[in-house]
């Protein structure tokens, strides 16, 4: 799979739909890092995915995606039991310096990077496939971050019916859990919510 990279001034429209990308078209998909927009174009859906941070690869297994790499395997086997991995994937380094021989040793279609790793670092990955930099985190909008982040993926790997299922789910969870809560009198309750910090 080839894929280009190229820049827009204006909005987060994606091309085509991931029924396109499954047709085998071009999907170009609009996602921000800091003050810009940057456009990762794919000839048809991602298969065999790499994810440097284990946010995005939570994401990528819920999509139904066992990414081919993944940095700190054992770290996210720990930590990490809520989405658990389904295959093994290669340990390409860790979150915060991902090997660079490891990664494009496994050819991959698409890197998912975090938009923590260094703008040196992005450049470096960009020689190897198209990357896809994701924002792991928005104190104001947490949820609603996790959504687009999940969208975006879903269109970057034909996946779009399985993100409406995994968010539908969640939701009703959501709703599950704010039902309990008003059931024990705390309806309205605020609860702090704190990163772990990085391994």
């Amino acid at each position: 799979m080839t894929g280009k990279l190229g820049r827009g001034e204006d909005g987060l429209p994606l091309s085509r739909d991931a029924a396109a990308c499954g047709r085998g078209d071009q999907a170009a998909l609009g996602h921000h890092h800091s003050d810009r927009r940057v456009q990762s174009t794919l000839n048809g859906p991602a298969k065999k995915v790499v994810g440097t941070e284990w946010h995005e690869v939570e994401l990528l297994v819920s999509l139904g995606i066992d990414p081919i790499g993944v940095a700190d395997v054992k770290g996210y086997k720990t930590w990490n039991t809520a989405v658990p991995l389904k295959n093994e994937p290669k340990d390409i380094g860790t979150r915060g310096e991902p090997s660079m021989d490891t990664i494009a040793a496994l050819k991959p279609d698409l890197i998912i990077a975090s938009t923590d790793l260094p703008p040196t670092a992005v450049k470096q990955l960009r020689k190897v496939a198209p990357v896809v930099e994701v924002e792991s985190a928005d104190a104001a909008d947490p949820i609603g971050q996790m959504n687009k982040n999940l969208d975006l993926l879903a269109q970057a790997t034909g996946t779009t019916d399985r993100a409406a299922e995994v968010k539908r789910t969640f939701e009703a969870k959501v709703e599950e859990g704010r039902k309990t809560l008003a059931g024990a009198g705390l309806g309205g309750a605020k609860v702090l919510r704190r990163r772990l910090p990085r391994l």
